[in-house]
């Protein structure tokens, strides 16, 4: 590494985070994209591009995030606008829907969609997924929350839709348009 703020031990422990990012699977993965970022954040000048580089790449391929989603949250607002595309944010009000479990805030998730189709989707696949048993919400009832954002932090094309990550204090709630059955 040429960067002369790191240094010997730090460059291993650096190479030994992103070969644990690059083998993790898609649970594991958003683990390890917090600890690369953070250690970039702390011991790498020019860590915001760094970063903003290492969410592009990486983030598609997280699932089940939720219990980071403080963490990434932080990472997302430190580094400003990040997308896997080419294209500006997004101006103006956009409406965004989330799916969750009813009882749980919308907002202290981390992923919306611009597709409706897609969140009743998730909203669905929640109520029937083995992994609901394993967040202590077995059977639970999901709904889809609709709300307008005007400022974003990300947006992901890689799973078929647009994934945003709204900045939080932007987000107005309209409120819930379906409960899934």
């Amino acid at each position: 590494m040429s960067d002369p703020s790191i240094t010997a031990t730090s460059a291993d422990e650096y190479l030994q985070l992103l070969d644990r990012l690059k083998f993790a699977d898609s649970v594991t993965r958003a683990y390890a994209l917090v600890d690369v970022c953070q250690f970039v954040d702390f011991h790498l000048a020019g860590g915001d591009d760094r970063i903003r580089a290492l969410l592009a790449e990486h983030w598609t391929g997280c699932d089940g995030a939720g219990e980071l989603a403080d963490e990434l949250y932080e990472l997302f607002d430190l580094v400003g606008w990040t997308s896997d595309t080419p294209e500006p944010m997004p101006r103006g009000r956009q409406r965004i829907y989330r799916a969750h479990y009813v009882g749980t805030d919308p907002l202290a998730g981390l992923s919306w969609t611009t597709s409706r189709a897609k969140a009743d989707w998730f909203a669905e696949y929640m109520m029937h997924s083995p992994r609901a048993g394993l967040i202590g919400m077995p059977g639970g009832l999901a709904q889809v929350t609709v709300a307008r954002c005007s400022r974003f932090l990300a947006r992901f094309s890689g799973r078929g839709e647009f994934e945003v990550i709204p900045d939080r204090t932007r987000v107005r709630v309209i409120g819930t348009l379906k409960a899934a059955p």
